[in-house]
């Protein structure tokens, strides 16, 4: 059976396309912006709920391989991504796919900006990690250390061998 091959308008800007399937959109483009809302206020691009992982980023599928929405968007928009980089949100905004928000970055950057708008899920602070590093380097004991910040030994145990906090780094002599 040979599929009917039909001109259509695509659905997100109404150009005349040549399309075959249910859905009809003229680009890559066209069909990442279909999926999504703009917020008036912040100019985010929000991709919808419906397609969003358990993380808040939006999946898009190409092909039969399903990939990070915001990656998409700026390939496709402001041109490949280099290895070893992330695409980082200036907004903060894990749904968002406006590529003016989105700029490429080192894991290290990502961390640090994470730590500069506070965004971190922790109970501690740079401060404190600083702290904990200089204590343990002084021969507090962890367990000791644990107690003080009232957090779990194997968490300080992470810090002080470089596992968690990695960005953060203290003079060698303080």
């Amino acid at each position: 059976m040979k599929l009917k091959v039909l001109d259509k308008k695509c659905e997100f800007c109404g150009v005349l396309c040549w399309a075959k399937g249910k859905r009809f959109f003229c680009s890559m483009p066209c069909r990442l912006k279909a999926y999504c809302t703009i917020d008036p206020i912040t100019k985010c691009w929000n991709y919808r709920e419906k397609w969003l992982d358990k993380y808040g980023y939006g999946k898009f599928t190409v092909g039969k391989t399903c990939k990070s929405a915001h990656r998409i968007s700026y390939e496709l928009f402001k041109g490949p991504i280099e290895d070893n980089k992330y695409v980082l949100h200036e907004c903060d905004n894990r749904a968002c796919v406006n590529p003016d928000h989105l700029w490429l970055g080192t894991n290290n950057e990502n961390m640090m900006d994470m730590v500069e708008k506070e965004r971190q899920s922790s109970k501690l602070n740079i401060t404190d990690v600083v702290s904990i590093r200089k204590m343990w380097q002084q021969g507090y004991p962890q367990k000791k250390i644990a107690e003080l910040f009232k957090i779990a030994q194997c968490t300080i145990s992470l810090i002080v061998n470089g596992k968690k906090w990695k960005h953060i780094y203290i003079k060698e002599n303080f």
